[in-house]
């Protein structure tokens, strides 16, 4: 019996609702009506046999060679291309796996699934594309490689089967090892099935096997890109703004270029292997419908990041998107569509009713031939207190974002608008939007219009300008212009004094106290400095915890006590200013500098002032973590009662 189904069945039959979840009374009804309905309808006579869709995680779509990237990393794919729907502007939901999947398996955008933090990204009370498709008399069956898919998130919510696979080489397991447990672990039903598979050999770190991770490599000899990853000199991950950490990484382009190199051998070797496990799965090309997407894309550099979860620019959030099926026209559709759309498609093949609240439209019409609309895709950032959001539609790539600082930490103003011309400018280097005010505004309206979340984001309000801004006194005490010099011995601690400050040994550290008036707003903080040799650390945290016992890096307070973190590697000549916009969440705030190794650092003058720029109480900021709850919430007469009957722990 379908999860959707059972799942309402046991509820009700038990006279209780899952406990230690906050749902409301009514909330629980409205879910329970919904299933009901989606439980009676049964599929239509038409409806595809098996619906098998494959999800390549990180595949960005102009990295595909039928879409016009000169590397032949999809010959496959270019074949399938033909013979499918091929969506040439699909736009994923959001830049990051867990809020892309949650998504499009809803038809909801994440921020509207949630209001708390993770594990659960996908509510019990929300019917899934597994459950739509249960509860048409379809086994569901799944199998997933990311670890973010894991079982507890709500991702399995509706699958029959949920096959998380545990990777037999890290960091995952390899499209081999699912057609390997797909052979072992699969049976053809009779039946109809919904089958969902999501790979992970295109995300990074990007570990092609033998031969393809030299299919495209140019020769390399540097040791910044190991293992599929770009490092840097502590062995992180250089996921960075290249604008602003300069001084921090050794990132030449032929890095880049061998690093992408390791990302186009994993897309063919992908793209050798999709036919395998069509043939694992039983594909029958005059029944089946197979569906070819991704969840997200991936970055470059290209507009200063690596990775993903970023900057909501082209690179990240266009997808492929190939649907096959007898039935349906084949050939290009170049207008714009949502990864969102595929929910009311998948309920109008069915039959099915569709809820209220979907984000998506049906695409069924466009599939079977119709011209297709004018649509306005939307992605979002995403990190649920973070607004940024971008709208694809028209030819033209429209971006807001709130808290621009958090991606660029030296502007002032707090917020972003770009508008890119698609076709004259696919890699978006030319911001349009105050040179084509009447398209700006237009998009800034269908985001309002469509997003009550950026109802306020009104052109009058993020369109200001730098000098708009104005700042407070300096709330460090001021070095002046006189020069002193000033050396710490190993082991000793001191405070900034007027004039210039010298740190000349390993493990040497100095600091300045700030006393500040309005935590939690926009301060700016401007370093000028000389780094001659070795490395320094600059830092801005709320504690001086266990610094004045052991001067070193381990001793500097955790994560959470720490508001601005910066680190030079690249001795100068010259004379060098980071600056940052930061927000202090303590009255008593430190600026702490250190080396960790042996060199030789001048500071000439650090400032701390308060930031007078626009602020929103916007709902993206998530309410304290004891007010966070799985569902609506309940008013304290509510739970009260519902604690009494046992449907909630106390």
């Amino acid at each position: 019996m379908h999860h959707a189904r059972s799942k309402c069945r046991a509820w009700f039959a038990r006279g209780q609702f899952p406990r230690g979840r906050a749902w409301s009374f009514n909330a629980l009804v409205l879910a329970a009506m919904l299933v009901a309905i989606v439980v009676a309808f049964g599929a239509r006579a038409d409806a595809p046999r098996r619906v098998l869709w494959i999800t390549i995680d990180s595949l960005r779509a102009d990295h595909l060679h039928y879409m016009g990237y000169a590397k032949e990393t999809s010959p496959w794919l270019d074949t399938f291309a033909e013979e499918a729907v091929d969506f040439r502007l699909a736009i994923a939901p959001s830049n990051v796996t867990r809020r892309s999947v949650a998504a499009y398996m809803t038809g909801k955008y994440g921020l509207q699934l949630l209001h708390e933090e993770p594990p659960l990204h996908i509510p019990m009370g929300e019917t899934t594309a597994a459950e739509l498709f249960g509860s048409a008399g379809y086994r569901t069956l799944a199998w997933v490689t990311p670890s973010k898919l894991v079982k507890g998130a709500g991702f399995e919510q509706g699958f029959d089967k949920y096959y998380v696979l545990l990777p037999h080489r890290a960091p995952s397991a390899s499209i081999d090892e699912v057609i390997e447990h797909v052979r072992r672990a699969y049976t053809p039903s009779q039946g109809n099935e919904f089958i969902y598979i999501h790979t992970m050999d295109v995300h990074l770190p990007y570990r092609p096997p033998i031969p393809y991770d030299r299919l495209f490599a140019p020769a390399y000899d540097r040791g910044v890109v190991r293992e599929g990853a770009i490092f840097d000199r502590r062995g992180h991950y250089a996921i960075c703004n290249f604008p602003y950490f300069s001084h921090t990484h050794d990132i030449q382009p032929l890095d880049i270029e061998f690093l992408m190199s390791q990302y186009d051998g994993a897309i063919r070797y992908t793209d050798a292997k999709l036919p395998e496990l069509l043939e694992a799965l039983r594909y029958d090309p005059g029944n089946d419908l197979v569906i070819i997407t991704a969840d997200h894309g991936q970055q470059f550099f290209e507009h200063g990041y690596w990775s993903h979860g970023k900057l909501l620019f082209p690179e990240e959030i266009h997808v492929p998107l190939l649907l096959r099926h007898p039935d349906f026209k084949a050939g290009r559709r170049s207008k714009a569509v949502s990864m969102m759309d595929l929910w009311p498609t998948f309920a109008d093949l069915l039959g099915a009713p569709h809820p209220s609240g979907l984000a998506g439209v049906s695409l069924l019409r466009v599939l079977h031939g119709e011209a297709q609309p004018l649509r306005f895709a939307i992605s979002e950032h995403q990190h649920p207190c973070i607004p940024a959001a971008a709208v694809v539609g028209e030819g033209y790539f429209y971006r807001v974002m709130g808290m621009a600082h958090f991606r660029y930490p030296w502007r002032l103003w707090p917020f972003i608008e770009e508008l890119y011309d698609l076709n004259a400018d696919p890699g978006c280097t030319q911001n349009l939007a105050l040179r084509m005010v009447e398209t700006a505004n237009r998009f800034n309206t269908i985001l309002r219009e469509q997003d009550p979340r950026y109802r306020e984001f009104s052109p009058e309000l993020i369109r200001g300008p730098d000098a708009a801004v104005r700042f407070g006194p300096n709330l460090l005490e001021a070095i002046s212009p006189k020069p002193l010099r000033w050396t710490v011995s190993p082991g000793q601690v001191g405070t900034i004094s007027p004039g210039e400050v010298k740190l000349a040994v390993p493990e040497a550290q100095t600091y300045a106290k700030a006393t500040v008036a309005e935590p939690g707003h926009a301060h700016l903080l401007e370093v000028t400095y000389q780094l001659r040799s070795g490395e320094v650390v600059f830092k801005l945290q709320n504690k001086l915890t266990n610094v004045l016992a052991r001067v070193s890096l381990e001793s500097l307070p955790a994560d959470d006590d720490v508001a601005w973190h910066y680190e030079s590697y690249r001795p100068t000549a010259g004379v060098q200013i980071v600056r940052s916009v930061v927000y202090p969440t303590s009255p008593e705030t430190y600026f702490i500098a250190a080396l960790p190794t042996p060199g030789e650092v001048i500071i000439k003058s650090v400032q701390l002032r308060r930031a007078f720029v626009p602020e929103l109480e916007a709902e993206f900021k998530l309410p304290p973590r004891e007010q966070r709850s799985l569902g609506p919430r309940l008013s304290p007469e509510d739970r009260a009662r519902m604690t009494a009957l046992g449907y909630l722990d106390d």
